[in-house]
């Protein structure tokens, strides 16, 4: 079986989907996973993603998520 996620990369994406999740509610989380799927079943050569490549490609989905109007800090 091929792992996706370094460990590493697991924590950086729990932190990017759990800040999504909060800003932008469960249709924002499963346009994220659609995202992750996609994108992993598209790379050629596999490999594990990295913390550093998981923020690159979802951090600013989680900074608007933070900045999001409904957000629960405003």
């Amino acid at each position: 079986m091929t792992t996706w996620l370094s460990p590493g990369g697991t924590l950086a994406a729990v932190a990017v989907g759990v800040l999504v999740a909060v800003g932008f509610g469960w249709a924002g989380l499963a346009l994220l996973c659609a995202f992750f799927l996609s994108s992993t079943m598209l790379t050629p050569g596999g490999g594990q993603r990295r913390p550093s490549q998981v923020v690159a490609n979802g951090g600013v989905a989680a900074a608007a998520a933070m900045l999001a109007p409904g957000h629960p800090a405003w």
